[in-house]
């Protein structure tokens, strides 16, 4: 049987990031806490609860002088404003992509806006997203928009600003928007669905639509995982969501000539290895080629050449430069005086975390793992 794995399958860049955040700050102080799961994945969070990062269900319970990490999805802003009164260290390991819409919401309010957000309304990112504003409109899938447009006449006279799940599927929030757009009179849209979020599924749906049976990886409280599993049963006739190797069984594969391998954003490679060594016999036989499955995950990032344009997510802001993520295996950076002419303007004053920004490759050291970028250069 030959097995056919998604190149973008595993960990995406703001699961990565919160997971090394989480670890780190476990070391660094000793033990500390993380405020619900940090990521949706089971086995990571028991990982990471043996490493000192110890989970709690309860804010209230945390004093001053606790650490806590807050989760990849973010957190609800009164808990987050609580905390800091109440004198607790926040780590905050929200995905600069959940940020980013944070801030549009925030900002649309401001500006006397309607915040619109297409996605699950008990999900922690979208529940998390509407506590930055007072009014805030969630809703479902198109279903859930022609409802509320059909409910009140003066619905489409009020200026709105729509955003998304970073999760969401593509196609239920194009639907969505295009009704909103056809029907209201004043409207801004932001595309906010991760591009890794969006490669992922675009690529699920290729793989299924040439396989016989499809395996999806993930936790079952994953909600990017259950959009894959969703997505795939719209291509492939037999399709199998499971959390562990363990979960599998021959008869899954009985008739099946090709066999599709997908995992969600917080799906590790380990339990992706797991499952994959388990469906290929040819990977069976194999032992010993460690490297070789993270050559294949690592497909999934960039190459970075001097003198390219790339665009990135903006994720850390220091005195001295700005971090910024370009879906590529380095570390890549601008330097303040690269971002700017000006020798007294500060980083935070041109750039916000989450900001989507576009720049010029100077360097690229492979050896140390590092890019050097620049904006002024473009």
């Amino acid at each position: 049987m030959k097995v056919l794995l998604a190149k973008s399958a595993g960990f995406c860049y703001g699961v990565k990031r919160a997971v090394e955040l989480a670890a780190k700050t476990g070391e660094e102080t000793g033990g500390c806490w993380m405020l619900g799961d940090l990521i949706h994945n089971s086995h990571v969070v028991e990982d990471l609860a043996r490493r000192g990062v110890r989970k709690t269900e309860d804010p209230a319970g945390l004093a001053a002088g606790d650490t806590v990490v807050i989760r990849s999805h973010g957190e609800l802003k009164s808990v987050l404003d609580d905390l800091e009164a109440r004198g607790v260290r926040c780590v905050n390991a929200t995905c600069p992509n959940v940020i980013r819409i944070q801030r549009l919401v925030a900002q649309a309010e401001a500006e006397g806006r309607r915040p619109v957000i297409i996605g699950e309304p008990l999900h922690p990112e979208v529940m998390g997203v509407a506590s930055w504003c007072r009014q805030p409109l969630v809703f479902d899938g198109p279903e859930a928009v022609e409802a509320w447009l059909d409910g009140d006449e003066k619905s489409r006279e009020i200026p709105v600003t729509v955003v998304a799940q970073t999760t969401c599927i593509r196609k239920l929030f194009e639907t969505s928007w295009k009704i909103i757009k056809k029907q209201c009179t004043n409207v801004k849209i932001f595309d906010t669905i991760c591009n890794a979020t969006h490669e992922r599924q675009s690529e699920a749906a290729e793989i299924a639509g040439k396989a016989d049976v499809m395996v999806v990886v993930g936790d079952r409280k994953s909600a990017n995982t259950k959009h894959l599993t969703e997505i795939c049963l719209r291509r492939c006739p037999r399709v199998v969501q499971i959390e562990r190797a363990d979960e599998l069984s021959p008869d899954f594969f009985n008739g099946c000539t090709v066999a599709g391998l997908t995992a969600g954003a917080s799906t590790p490679a380990g339990i992706i290895k797991e499952v994959y060594a388990t469906m290929s016999e040819e990977i069976k036989a194999a032992e010993g080629k460690e490297e070789s499955f993270e050559e294949l995950l690592n497909q999934s990032f960039k190459t970075l050449n001097n003198g390219d344009r790339v665009t990135g997510i903006v994720t850390a802001i220091t005195p001295t430069e700005v971090q910024v993520d370009v879906g590529a295996k380095q570390a890549a950076y601008i330097k303040l005086s690269e971002l700017s002419d000006d020798p007294n303007v500060k980083a935070e004053d041109l750039v916000h975390v989450g900001d989507q920004i576009e720049t010029y490759v100077v360097r690229v050291n492979d050896v140390e793992g590092y890019a050097e970028l620049s904006k002024k250069r473009l």
